[in-house]
């Protein structure tokens, strides 16, 4: 069994994580964001306000597990980090042994958001973008590379009530990529809960099968 490490996000919360991921850049303010929220620490939305959650699940995988509108809409990315326990806190670290904390993360989110970093047209504009933000953390450039390096992994589970057209876009389907150039739906017979997701994508558990479209 997976190590599984759960928060509940409420309706304020669940935001970052429901914007439209067509990027590597969406990607790794991703995992900013699940960074932020893991670090907080203790989960204080009550029952009646949870809205979508994040699970980190560790076993031969690692990945982390976004639900944005509960028990409809969830997807998954890679989780390219190491998670410690140290009296009690939660330490990440990056494959490079990078720290993780807060800092570190809201300089990511700057050099991503604010400067669109990634996008200037030559070598030098985008150093000085990446030494702007970077000055002061001497290890925030290796971890930028680590992130861009990374592979995502993204899949992405829609029950989708409103668009479903037979086979073509099946009530239940998984979205397996992001970039419209190689994404593609696999079709479901029925309802995919958390568990299920995680269980499909664990390497150490039974594999899923794919089968042709009913006709």
């Amino acid at each position: 069994m997976p190590k599984l490490e759960t928060i509940s996000l409420d309706r304020f919360q669940v935001t970052p994580f429901k914007r439209a991921i067509r990027t590597k850049r969406d990607v790794i303010a991703i995992w900013m964001h699940a960074l932020k929220a893991f670090l907080i620490g203790e989960n204080f939305v009550e029952e009646q306000d949870r809205v979508g959650s994040l699970t980190i699940s560790i076993s031969a995988m690692s990945r982390l597990f976004c639900e944005t509108e509960q028990g409809k809409k969830s997807y998954s990315v890679g989780f390219p980090f190491k998670l410690k326990d140290e009296d009690g806190e939660r330490i990440f670290l990056s494959r490079g042994n990078y720290l993780l904390n807060s800092k570190t993360t809201s300089e990511i989110l700057a050099l991503i958001a604010d400067n669109n970093a990634l996008d200037r047209p030559d070598f030098y504009t985008f150093v000085e973008a990446v030494e702007e933000i970077t000055a002061d953390d001497e290890n925030a450039w290796g971890l930028l590379r680590e992130l861009m390096l990374a592979e995502d992994g993204y899949i992405r589970y829609d029950w989708d009530v409103d668009r479903k057209d037979g086979n073509m876009h099946p009530e239940h389907h998984f979205d397996v990529c992001y970039s419209s150039e190689a994404t593609y739906k696999v079709g479901l017979s029925t309802a995919a809960t958390r568990d299920v997701f995680i269980d499909m994508l664990d390497l150490e558990t039974d594999c899923h099968f794919l089968t042709p479209a009913p006709k």
